[in-house]
């Protein structure tokens, strides 16, 4: 175990951030004829307070853009974001956003 030598503080509160997840020039690309789903996913933080986070990503189905979106909300960028809180994975949902070609 790991003994800090001055206590860690949490990050401070601030207004929840409700921008969907888009990735970044430096990100994989997709293929940019799958349609957009939009997944939304409930959180719960350590003292109860709840939120939601939503993630963009291109599939074929909504199952998988879940399944997507599961595997992106376990990488450190999205916890941080979050500030650590859990996902609530079996209450996530997912919304067709945009087609290809519409």
């Amino acid at each position: 175990m790991t003994v800090l030598p001055h206590p860690v503080s949490p990050l401070p509160r601030t207004a929840p951030d409700c921008r969907p997840y888009v990735p970044g020039p430096t990100a994989w690309t997709p293929d940019l004829e799958l349609p957009v789903w939009l997944v939304t996913m409930p959180t719960v933080a350590a003292d109860g307070t709840r939120g939601t986070q939503w993630i963009a990503v291109r599939t074929h189905t909504a199952d998988q853009a879940i399944a997507d979106a599961t595997v992106h909300a376990g990488s450190a960028q999205a916890v941080l974001r979050r500030r650590g809180a859990r996902i609530c994975i079996e209450q996530a949902h997912a919304a067709l956003w945009h087609t290809a070609g519409a």
